[in-house]
């Protein structure tokens, strides 16, 4: 990032947040399905409804039963920002 003069502005971890998201596509997904099938049926067939399932019950799962092991982190990067006013990372935007 360096070498394009990028900065980095703010870390944040969002590993609570996107659990709960995946969940939610989830529910969404399985509750829908019948519209989605419906637009596509060729496209949207069952192995295509059992990969998503797959995925996001897995993503689901494993955000859950590894709490402190996997994180989904959302890195801001900024183009020179704080390199010309001369400053780092904000403390307060450093959260774990």
């Amino acid at each position: 990032m360096e070498k394009y003069g990028l900065d980095v502005k703010a870390v944040d971890n969002r590993s609570y947040h996107y659990h709960r998201t995946v969940e939610q596509w989830l529910k969404n997904f399985e509750a829908n399905w019948g519209q989605i099938h419906a637009l596509d049926p060729i496209r949207f067939n069952e192995k295509f409804r059992r990969t998503w399932l797959f995925y996001l019950g897995g993503a689901a799962e494993t955000f859950e039963a590894a709490r402190e092991i996997i994180n989904c982190y959302h890195i801001t990067f900024v183009k020179g920002h704080f390199a010309r006013q001369g400053r780092s990372i904000p403390v307060d935007r450093l959260r774990p």
